[in-house]
Formats: structure tokens, C-alpha cells, sequence
């Protein structure tokens, strides 16, 4: 997800800021819901909405304490958290960077949460 959402740069945010141009969370006008994708510019790939209207939910299970140096972390196995990527429309525009993680238990739902569908040519 981090790799997508950077675009192939070393920006602390998916997009290269967090303007309202880009995102949408507490801070935007308008941001007080969830919006329909595209609605704000792309990232530099072409990838919409990678920081900011919903958490996305990814495969990774939940590891507490990272290593510095981790690529790619999946996590240990009997973790029953898993991670969300991206921040959310009501989250703080820290909650947008690239490299933030939350985490929930899978069965949670919420307005703030949703999935990104992705699929391969």
C-alpha cells in the first residue's frame, strides 16, 4: 500500500502534501463524510484517494513495533488486528502520511473504513 500510495517517490504523503487537493480529512472544507473516489487529484501514478476519505483496510496483520530497517512487514501470525492505510475523512491530516498504520479487529465496521479494489492486466 505505502509503495502506491508514495508513487514511486520519498513524499511524507501520499500525493506529495495533504492540501485539500488532494485529500480529504478534518481539516478540508466539505470533509465532514466520506466522498465518491476521484474526486481530488491523483497521485503521481494515477491512484486516487491514496491519503485521506476512507482507511483502507490491507492484508497485513498488526505488529506493534516495527523494525527500522522492514520491508514489506506482514506482521505475526496470530495477530488479531489487522492494519488500515491512508487516513480517513475525520482523522487529523498527520493521519494522512504515507508511512501511518492504525488497526482494527477485521470484524469492525465503520463509516471511516472501506477497501480499495484492485486487480492486475
Amino acid at each position: 500500500w505505502e509503495y502506491a500510495a508514495r508513487a514511486g517517490t520519498l513524499h511524507t504523503y501520499a500525493g506529495s502534501d495533504v492540501s485539500s487537493e488532494v485529500a480529504w480529512h478534518d481539516e478540508t472544507e466539505d470533509g465532514a463524510c466520506a466522498h465518491p473516489v476521484g474526486k481530488k487529484k491523483p497521485n503521481a501514478w494515477g491512484l486516487f484517494d491514496m491519503g485521506g476519505n476512507v482507511w483502507e483496510w490491507c492484508s497485513d496483520k498488526y505488529l506493534a513495533v516495527l523494525l527500522r530497517d522492514a520491508v514489506d512487514p506482514w506482521g505475526i501470525a496470530d495477530s488479531r488486528m489487522r492494519v488500515v492505510r491512508g487516513g480517513a475523512w475525520k482523522y487529523y491530516s498527520r493521519g494522512m502520511r504515507a508511512a501511518c498504520r492504525g488497526w482494527y479487529k477485521p470484524a469492525y465496521r465503520g463509516d471511516r473504513h472501506g477497501f480499495r479494489v484492485a486487480r492486475t492486466r
